[in-house]
C-alpha cells in the first residue's frame, strides 16, 4: 500500500520519502521530507465505514486523496512556523500569571485553533494541484469532513495543554506561598 503512495509522488518527479506509521491518518514531516501514512488506519476505516465516506472509491483512491493533503502540507512554506510557539513564549515571568484570567486562556485558545484550521485549509488548497481533475469534488469532501474532526481534536488538545499550564502554575503560586511563609517563620524564630 505504501508503494501506491511512493508510486504517485514519483509521477510529479518528486523525491519525498513515504511511510507506514501508527497515528492519525496522514503526516508530513517537514524536518525529514517525509509523507507517513496509517495504512491499517486507512484500511480499517475503509472497509468498515465505507458508508460514511462514500466520495472514497478504493483503499488506493483513499491514500492518493490523503497522500494530495500531506503534499499540500509539504507546499506550504508558512508552516514553518508550529502552533506551540503560542505556549512556548509563556514559560516564566509574570506573563504565566496571565493563564488565570480566562479571557487570556480564551485568547490563547482561538490563536491556536485559528492556526491549526488555517494549515489544513491550506494543505488542502495547495493539495488540490496533485488531485486527478474527477476526483476534485471528492477531495473537497474529504478535507471538509477531515477539518472539522481535526478541529475538535486541537481543540481537546489545546484544552488540555491550557489546564496542564493552570494546574502547574497554581502549584508553583503554591510552592510560592509556602516557601515565604517558611521564610518568615525562620526570621521569627532567629529574631
Amino acid at each position: 500500500m505504501i508503494k501506491i503512495a511512493e508510486n504517485f509522488v514519483k509521477s510529479f518527479g518528486l523525491n519525498v520519502k513515504i511511510e507506514d506509521w501508527n497515528g492519525s491518518l496522514g503526516n508530513y514531516n517537514r524536518e525529514k521530507d517525509i509523507i507517513s501514512l496509517n495504512i491499517q488506519r486507512i484500511r480499517k476505516i475503509y472497509s468498515h465505514h465505507r458508508d460514511q465516506i462514500p466520495y472514497i472509491k478504493s483503499t488506493k483512491d483513499y491514500i492518493i486523496l490523503i497522500t494530495c493533503h500531506e503534499l499540500g502540507h509539504r507546499d506550504d512554506e508558512q508552516e514553518l512556523k508550529p502552533v506551540s510557539v503560542y505556549f512556548d513564549h509563556i514559560t516564566e515571568g509574570d506573563e504565566e500569571k496571565l493563564f488565570l484570567v480566562e479571557e487570556y486562556c480564551n485568547e490563547i485558545m482561538d490563536k491556536v485553533l485559528t492556526r491549526c484550521v488555517e494549515r489544513e485549509v491550506t494543505a488542502w488548497e495547495l493539495g488540490k494541484s496533485y488531485v486527478n481533475p474527477d476526483r476534485i469534488e471528492d477531495y473537497n469532501v474529504m478535507n471538509e469532513k477531515y477539518i472539522k474532526e481535526k478541529r475538535q481534536s486541537y481543540l481537546r488538545d489545546t484544552d488540555e495543554i491550557i489546564n496542564l499550564k493552570i494546574k502547574m502554575l497554581h502549584l508553583k503560586i503554591q510552592k510560592e506561598v509556602e516557601l515565604e511563609q517558611f521564610n518568615k517563620a525562620m526570621n521569627v524564630k532567629g529574631n
